[in-house]
């Protein structure tokens, strides 16, 4: 599980025309998981040359929150096939942690066919 902090960034200007950086951790701020808030961001493993035939996963932030089990299908804009993704609602659970998630597609295209490996991530 991964651990992010939220951070502020003090900047004092010392009187010789420095700038000196401090973070420090603002214990007032509370911690929002990016997947909860812009969603998570799919790379497909293996996919196709052409930015026409690759084959794209969108998950939405609601998505994450709501961790239902959900199949996905994934296609280019010129694939001539199409990929299954399931993602379970431990998956889900995981996206909500800011954890990273790697699934395996469905087997499509011409015979005997492929399949793609699926992380989805956090920014």
């Amino acid at each position: 599980m991964s651990s992010k902090t939220v951070m502020r960034v003090v900047v004092a200007v010392v009187a010789v025309g420095l700038v000196a950086v401090e973070l420090r951790r603002d214990p007032d701020a509370a911690a929002v998981t990016t997947c909860l808030t812009v969603g998570p961001v799919a790379s497909v493993l293996g996919d196709h040359a052409s930015a026409d035939t690759q084959h794209r996963l969108f998950v939405t932030p609601l998505e994450v929150a709501e961790a239902q089990v959900t199949t996905y299908e994934m296609q280019g804009a010129d694939a001539d096939h199409v990929h299954a993704v399931t993602l379970r609602a431990e998956h889900f659970e995981r996206l909500g942690s800011d954890d990273d998630v790697t699934v395996v597609s469905t087997a499509a295209g011409s015979a005997p066919g492929h399949a793609h490996t699926v992380v989805i991530a956090c920014p």
